[in-house]
């Protein structure tokens, strides 16, 4: 039975308490971080640490942290916590659970020792990864949410555009250089509409893409036209 394992269960709550302490006078970055949220599943951490020091075969540490309900970074993205105040709550701890092996005398080996230092940054590294997976994803659909608006906000003046161009068709007075154009450049922004909610909406084994062989030629003189009239 290792002295820093039994420590760590049976005074995890005293060592939290402690680091408390130092957390709120530590010259932190984000003043206004709600610290008892950081503090939530430390005490389990730390737990967590010494059951396995105390086990016949402990864990590896670079799979601890990724058992469901020992690790939630996603929830202090939710709570707006920086992932900068989190490494530093687990760089506070370390110090702390050091000072308090040194005032208790307690015997750790060096092999405990860089086990306790190994979970520790693996929980780091972890945190740090799906946090930033997490608020990546938050981002991307968040992003792809505001394309789709535009998207569908651009339907309505588009279709009031092929009505009146439609409309000045029955006009005999309109010429079809200045008709064509316009027809043109509404049929453009109708298919990049429908191109902005498709890729909204795309997931690459659902909508697969094909290549389509085009002329060059075509496309040039599509676009040397478009722009005759204002040229």
């Amino acid at each position: 039975m290792t002295e820093l394992g039994r420590h760590l269960l049976e005074h995890s709550e005293e060592i939290i308490d402690r680091w408390y302490r130092d957390w709120t006078a530590s010259d932190h970055p984000h003043e206004d971080v709600p610290v008892a949220l950081l503090r939530d599943n430390l005490a389990e951490q730390l737990r967590i640490i010494g059951r396995s020091l105390q086990s016949d075969t402990p864990e590896l540490p670079s799979e601890m942290w990724e058992v469901a309900g020992r690790l939630h970074p996603e929830e202090r993205v939710e709570q707006q916590i920086p992932i900068e105040e989190e490494v530093l709550s687990y760089k506070i701890l370390v110090s702390v659970v050091r000072e308090w092996v040194e005032e208790n005398e307690i015997e750790v080996t060096s092999r405990h020792y860089a086990f306790f230092y190994e979970t520790i940054f693996e929980l780091v590294a972890e945190s740090v990864k799906r946090y930033t997976r997490y608020r990546e994803n938050q981002v991307r659909e968040d992003r792809s949410r505001h394309v789709a608006a535009i998207a569908h906000q651009m339907k309505t003046p588009i279709a009031t555009l092929s009505i009146a161009a439609q409309l000045l068709a029955k006009d005999p007075t309109i010429e079809p250089e200045i008709l064509d154009p316009m027809r043109r450049a509404v049929r453009r922004l109708e298919l990049m509409t429908g191109g902005l909610m498709r890729l909204e909406r795309f997931r690459a084994e659902e909508i697969p893409v094909r290549p389509a062989t085009i002329r060059v030629e075509n496309l040039v003189a599509e676009i040397v036209e478009y722009h005759h009239a204002p040229a």
